[in-house]
């Protein structure tokens, strides 16, 4: 997906879990699939299940700042998510806010969405 000459893929499934309920969550999606968690060594509220071979998507934890019921997003990778910002802009997203290497988006129905700053991996 993306257009000139910039690449960008859906890249994860983005977890959204309060402090209270993380441990739990976490543990009942590794269960359930069976794979190991694995801890982000940059930041600390991150973890994400080991992604099999040939499977296309990671599922990323994030452990949010506030109780609120568990909820999920995705996550775009981009070569240049600024670029890809514009683009999604033209297309009726909003630009919520920036992180570290991501900016936070709102679709055209309301839902929340991140352009990570990644190169795409191939499928």
């Amino acid at each position: 997906m993306s257009g000139a000459g910039r690449r960008s893929r859906l890249d994860q499934v983005c977890v959204d879990i309060a402090p209270s309920a993380h441990d739990t969550e976490v543990a009942f999606w590794s269960g359930l699939s069976g794979l190991p968690v694995v801890p982000s060594s940059r930041f600390e509220e991150y973890s994400w299940l080991e992604r099999p071979a040939g499977f296309p998507l990671d599922v990323l934890f994030q452990r949010v700042g506030e109780e609120r019921p568990t909820s999920a997003h995705l996550d775009v990778s981009s070569s240049d998510a600024d670029a890809e910002r514009e683009w999604h802009e033209s297309l009726g997203a909003e630009f919520v806010r920036e992180g570290p290497n991501w900016l936070v988006m709102r679709d055209p129905g309301g839902g929340i969405y991140c352009l990570i700053r990644r190169e795409p991996e191939a499928a």
